[in-house]
């Protein structure tokens, strides 16, 4: 045995280098004698005279949780967390920087209650991230972010959802493992079938032909705002159609074949003026909106199972607590359900609407404007904007927009009155002061003062159509003309008003979403809009005065095609109407002047507004609220109602002298919206809540390349790397969302932040029923994303 201990070491100090030097006698005596002892000391211990260290036992997992629920009352050197767990006495938590280091931790034990205080090293004014696990259990890390502010108030929080969604007013049913909830129509009639798949069960509908057809005229389909194809682009009978779980906006179009007589044509006119447009002159529509939940998950997707087809909302009763406070994300909505307070909308994250007789509220949204054609000067808008900010609470939480330029009739920019752009400048500027006396030298990025609504499309700050323009202009909006104005007549000569009148100063953009009958591509818009306003307004003279930019939206239809002669002809107003039971009957409505927008998406809104800008407002009709009485009816005006008693065969048009006779519904507010604006809004909220739960993981957004058996796509750097502006320092020459567009390629995303790594992907040519496999490779991995449907958003965490 000391032989070949002796030959090793031997072996060993050869093996080293070309160099030997033998060992004597005296140092083989010394690693001898080393050896000998090692040997005993294992004798000893498998003879039991020494005990070996004892076994760990690895921790069991943590029952539930812990996962952080709220964090309360909040100091420079301490705070309350508010948590939700199940055996979970003690647990261990760290504080971190925005760059994900720790700066303190520590430990709670003997934990008997969810609410309980914790401590840190004194830390400055500034967002910190808190996060939790399990200390006696192993558990996946929880992370919130919070701000150090004397100034912040605290949230409304009750962490739990008040009950579950309604379906009020609309339709349910359980077919092949899936659960839908879904309107019906004047017109159009769904089959849900056996196995799962949907089809155009319309009465009189021929499929015989190429073209399906209703009574001689051809009918065409789009799902929410995109075209519905085969995947050569071909047309495509709605027939056992396959549909992901999630939201859904199946819209039918009856045109006269003379007009429209192919899918080319319907494409080529969808949203032309006169009588060659698929409009009023030459079409009819209907539109219905769906939720899908299966057993077995069908997609990816990131759609929610309270999300259902309703005429009160849902969100507000069926979503966790939520803050986007410390995230620079205001996300507001106007119409509300009666008889609920303000409190349980910011238990949410929402900034409901003001009422006008609860002044000084804070995070509160209401559209300031003044009486039709009234003209302001440069004092008076100043005074109105101190004047609503103190109405709002003096609070950078509130979301604050104006419609003063519209309500001056076309009146400004005009010889001896103020220019438009100016009523909005000075207008924010009294915001700013108001707030600055509470909030002494508070940055106008840090407060939700976003000016006149639409004032920015209309005077070209911002302009949707570059994306859809040429690639020279696209990349000269990036670069040559980053700074110029932009509209139908192509670029200003100098710089816009918005950088040389003082807007950048004082207020920050927004961009007018009033959807209508065109194909929207909201991520690959969304993103194009956030590249131009942060990438400008961090440079701008060169100075970092960096602006955010808000998605100014609404749930109802706003549509400008005409004819000749100026008269509204948009398809919206030849829609066959919403068709719902009362206890005495049944009613048909149709909104000739502002019907429903497509719920899905409002959904994609929602998620990819709060995502890469700084969130959506949802402007409705002052004071809209949504009433829950089903025995009652909320009817406008302005739209046809029409009834029938049960047994009836045939509707008859009822006017205001009818409500309350006859089996016809009483005509209240307390009633059910005769519209389904509703889920519309929730949609909205519904895509909202998807982007809070990935918040921590998206403090940076960047750009990344993905594979698909539809072919993939390569991202390309900008001179800063591939993140995207507004997400990290200015990043020159990066035209990665204009490349994707042009090539009709999906929008792959990488997330970082302190809570982990995130991909997020949304391919927007590829037609809703259709299907591709996504894979993406990160730091040498690949990642696969599975199944995607398209117009589908998909996450996966890393």
């Amino acid at each position: 045995m000391k032989k070949l201990l002796i030959l090793i070491l031997l072996c060993a100090h050869l093996g080293y280098g070309q160099t030997v030097n033998v060992p004597t006698k005296a140092y083989i005596d010394v690693q001898l004698k080393g050896v000998n002892a090692r040997i005993d000391s294992l004798n000893k211990v498998l003879s039991g005279g020494v005990k070996p260290p004892p076994v760990v036992t690895p921790l069991d997992s943590c029952p539930r949780g812990p996962s952080i629920e709220g964090i309360s009352k909040i100091t420079n050197t301490g705070a309350e967390l508010n948590f939700d767990a199940d055996g979970v006495p003690k647990i261990n938590y760290v504080i971190l920087n925005e760059a994900g280091n720790i700066l303190y931790s520590d430990s709670l034990i003997d934990l008997t209650k969810n609410r309980v205080p914790f401590e840190y090293k004194p830390l400055a004014d500034g967002s910190y991230y808190l996060r939790i696990q399990g200390r006696n259990c192993v558990s996946t890390p929880s992370t919130r972010k919070f701000t150090i502010r004397g100034d912040l108030p605290p949230p409304v929080i009750d962490p739990k959802p008040v009950s579950n969604p309604s379906v009020i007013g609309a339709e349910s049913i359980k077919v092949g493992g899936r659960y839908y909830t879904y309107n019906r129509t004047g017109e159009l009639e769904v089959a849900f079938n056996q196995d799962g798949t949907l089809s155009d069960n319309t009465p009189g509908l021929d499929n015989s032909g190429t073209i399906s057809k209703l009574n001689g005229w051809n009918v065409f389909y789009m799902l929410g705002y995109s075209h519905f194809e085969t995947e050569n682009g071909e047309y495509q009978k709605f027939q056992n159609i396959t549909l992901p779980d999630g939201p859904v906006s199946v819209r039918q179009f009856i045109c006269n074949p003379d007009k429209i007589p192919n899918l080319e044509t319907f494409k080529k006119y969808l949203t032309a003026y006169g009588d060659k447009g698929v409009n009023a002159l030459n079409a009819r529509m209907s539109q219905m909106f769906i939720s899908i939940k299966s057993d077995q998950k069908v997609g990816n997707g990131i759609g929610r199972d309270w999300l259902v087809v309703s005429r009160v909302l849902n969100f507000p009763k069926t979503l966790p607590a939520m803050d986007w406070r410390p995230y620079n994300k205001w996300v507001a909505t106007a119409g509300i359900n009666r008889g609920d307070n303000q409190d349980t909308y910011r238990r949410v994250g929402v900034i409901p609407d003001a009422r006008f007789t609860q002044p000084n509220q804070e995070m509160t949204f209401n559209t300031v404007k003044v009486g039709h054609g009234q003209v302001l000067n440069s004092q008076e808008a100043y005074n109105a904007g101190r004047a609503f900010a103190t109405y709002m609470g003096s609070s950078p939480y509130s979301y604050i927009t104006e419609e003063l330029v519209e309500n001056g009739q076309g009146q400004y920019d005009r010889p001896g009155t103020l220019p438009g752009y100016q009523v909005s400048y000075h207008f924010a500027r009294g915001n700013l002061d108001d707030i600055r006396v509470k909030h002494p030298g508070i940055n106008k990025k840090d407060a939700g003062i976003f000016g006149g609504y639409g004032g920015d499309d209309f005077y070209g700050a911002i302009d949707q159509g570059l994306l859809y323009g040429d690639r020279k202009t696209y990349e000269e909006s990036l670069t040559s003309k980053l700074y110029k104005g932009h509209g139908i007549h192509g670029w200003s000569a100098e710089d816009h008003r918005y950088f040389t009148e003082g807007s950048i100063e004082v207020r920050n953009f927004n961009a007018k979403y009033y959807f209508w009958n065109r194909v929207y591509n909201l991520p690959y818009e969304f993103i194009a809009l956030n590249e131009r306003v942060k990438l400008a307004t961090k440079t701008y003279g060169g100075q970092d005065r960096e602006s955010n930019l808000s998605i100014f939206s609404t749930p109802i239809i706003e549509n400008f095609v005409s004819d000749d002669n100026g008269n509204r002809i948009g398809i919206e107003i030849t829609n066959s109407g919403e068709v719902y039971d009362y206890a005495g009957g049944t009613v048909k409505t149709r909104m000739n002047t502002g019907p429903a927008a497509a719920w899905d998406e409002l959904f994609t809104s929602g998620f990819w507004s709060t995502l890469i800008t700084s969130g959506t407002a949802l402007w409705d009709a002052p004071n809209t609220q949504y009433g829950q009485d089903v025995n009652k009816i909320d009817w406008w005006s302005e739209q046809q109602i029409y009834f029938k008693s049960k047994g009836e065969r045939d509707f008859r048009r009822i006017n205001d002298g009818d409500f309350g006779r006859s089996g016809v519904p009483e005509k209240s507010p307390e009633g059910l919206k005769s519209t389904l604006y509703a889920p519309v809004i929730d949609a909205t909220m519904a895509g909202m809540e998807a982007a809070y739960e990935i918040r921590n993981r998206t403090t940076k957004l960047s750009f990344i390349s993905y594979e698909s058996n539809r072919g993939g796509f390569v991202a390309m750097p900008g001179t800063a790397g591939f993140h995207l502006n507004g997400f990290g320092p200015p990043n020159y020459n990066s035209f990665v969302v204009k490349d994707a567009f042009d090539q009709k390629k999906g929008i792959p995303l990488l997330g970082q932040g302190p809570e982990g790594e995130v991909l997020i992907y949304y391919n927007g040519f590829l037609s809703k029923h259709l299907t591709e496999r996504v894979k993406i490779r990160h730091n040498g991995v690949e990642h696969d994303l599975g199944i995607v449907y398209g117009h589908q958003t998909v996450i996966k965490k890393l």
